[in-house]
């Protein structure tokens, strides 16, 4: 049953942040939220905004909101080197938990301007591309130094993260949604099915995004 796609990932990638956060995956969220994620991407999947394309804005915004409290706390100095036991912590923040924050600050505000129909425009699905590249190789980076000074949880956490930057940059550079809706920006849910036929699609760089 295609509705089983989007309850699976939605199960392991939307939770996964509350999972770190509470350290208890019996959490009640752990099926509610993912559950009505994929009940909604699922019914809106003829919409331009729907399917997979609305599962990474519910996702993205997801994270952003639990990581709210992170971003309050640096704005009001807790990024700041006075606020670190020692300079090797503060590199340790540098390299692990700044660029990631950054990027899911940049990617919520090309989200808000990709969900807005005055300015869908694939300038901004390049921009993004570069936000998911960028997010990939510093977490890339910082995966050992995470791994050897955290618990396994929050270890796992940072590899899914890794994992997702690589799965949404292959998403947003390959969709045909993507592509009717920021590029053609002429959304037809039956020439999207039509092209889900297709094998090969071109390059955003070549206009296919």
């Amino acid at each position: 049953m295609k509705f089983i796609r989007y309850i699976i990932p939605s199960l392991l990638l939307c939770n996964s942040v509350a999972f770190a956060d509470d350290g208890n995956s019996g959490n009640n969220s752990f099926f509610s939220l993912p559950v009505v994620a994929a009940i909604i991407c699922y019914f809106r999947r003829k919409e331009a905004i729907g399917g997979w394309l609305l599962f990474y804005f519910f996702q993205l915004y997801y994270g952003a909101f639990n990581s709210l409290p992170v971003f309050i706390q640096g704005i009001g100095g807790g990024w700041f080197p006075t606020s670190f036991n020692s300079s090797s912590d503060y590199l340790m923040f540098l390299l692990i938990i700044l660029p990631t924050n950054l990027c899911i600050l940049s990617e919520v505000v090309i989200s808000i301007l990709l969900m807005r129909h005055q300015t869908r425009d694939k300038k901004y699905v390049k921009i993004l591309l570069i936000v998911f590249a960028v997010d990939f190789l510093t977490s890339i980076i910082s995966l050992p130094i995470d791994i050897s000074n955290t618990d396994y949880v929050a270890s796992f956490i940072s590899f899914l993260h890794v994992l997702l930057s690589a799965l949404w940059f292959f998403y947003f550079r390959t969709s045909n949604r993507v592509k009717l809706v920021f590029v053609d920006k002429k959304w037809d849910f039956n020439i999207f099915i039509s092209l889900k036929s297709q094998k090969f699609q071109e390059p955003i760089s070549e206009g296919a995004e």
